[in-house]
């Protein structure tokens, strides 16, 4: 009999750090949101197999989640305040130091995220620190 046994699944990872910021009742929405994660950016997309991804903003999540304009508005405005979300050259990205779909997101996204969010920098590896440091230069 095997040790352990795999599952086959789509996986995100949820940190610590969305448990801690973000309210519990609104943090069910945000892990229903999560399934929309684009691999290697963050960024919150609808995909199709042989599609460009189509960024999604405020008004498809209102859809998605079933939510009204109000409440959608609140989710939103606490998602931001607490940078679970970024809103970059009119798309929203979720903080990868909150939940992340990848292993990996890709440094020129890190980079445009970190002045918005400068605690990150305790969740980089110091290489990694060193590498963006020398990119912003």
């Amino acid at each position: 009999m095997p040790e352990k046994v795999a599952i086959d699944s789509n996986f995100i990872k949820i940190h610590e750090r969305a448990l801690n910021d973000i309210e519990s009742k609104k943090l069910g929405h945000f892990i229903r949101m999560l399934d929309f994660l684009e691999y290697e950016t963050n960024r919150f997309t609808k995909r199709a197999v042989g599609l460009s991804p189509i960024p999604l903003g405020r008004e498809d999540f209102e859809n998605i989640l079933g939510l009204g304009d109000r409440t959608i508005g609140t989710l939103f405005r606490h998602l931001i305040e607490v940078y679970a979300i970024f809103k970059i050259e009119g798309f929203y990205f979720c903080n990868p130091t909150f939940a992340m779909r990848s292993k990996f997101i890709l440094t020129e996204v890190i980079v445009r995220m970190l002045p918005l969010d400068p605690a990150m920098n305790k969740y980089l590896k110091s290489n990694d620190k060193r590498l963006i440091r020398h990119l912003c230069k």
